[in-house]
C-alpha cells in the first residue's frame, strides 16, 4: 500500500492557484474593512466594533442557521488574523446585522498589573 502525502498546493479543496485567481489570497494585504466590504459584509464602526450590515450567506443561513454562522464565525476569524486586524470575531446574532461581530482586542501594549 502506497501512502501519498497530501498536496499542499490544496486547501480545504481548492487549489491554492484558484483561490489566487479569485483574489482571496491578496485579501491579507489589505485592511479588515476594506476586505470585508470586498466580500460584501457591508461593514460599520460602532465604537470600537465594526458592525457587519449584510451576511452574504443570508439566504443559506435562513434553512442552516447553525452550520452557516459557524463556518461564518471561522471565515471572518481567519480573515481578521491574515490581514492582523486587532479586531476578533464574536457570534452577536441581531436580525439588523449579520450573527458576526469584530469587537477591539484588547491591546497587547496595555500596562499589565503587577503584585
Amino acid at each position: 500500500m502506497t501512502v501519498r502525502a497530501p498536496d499542499t498546493r490544496t486547501t480545504a479543496g481548492f487549489h491554492l492557484d484558484k483561490l489566487v485567481e479569485m483574489g482571496l489570497l491578496t485579501v491579507v494585504h489589505q485592511d479588515l474593512t476594506r476586505a470585508l466590504e470586498d466580500f460584501g459584509f457591508e461593514p460599520r464602526t460602532e465604537g470600537g466594533s465594526v458592525l457587519l450590515g449584510n451576511c452574504p450567506f443570508h439566504s443559506l443561513a435562513q434553512r442552516h442557521t447553525e452550520l452557516v454562522c459557524g463556518m461564518n464565525l471561522c471565515l471572518l476569524t481567519g480573515l481578521a488574523d491574515g490581514v492582523e486586524a486587532d479586531h476578533r470575531a464574536r457570534p452577536d446574532p441581531s436580525p439588523d446585522h449579520c450573527c458576526v461581530r469584530l469587537d477591539q482586542a484588547p491591546s497587547s501594549r496595555s500596562p499589565s498589573v503587577s503584585r
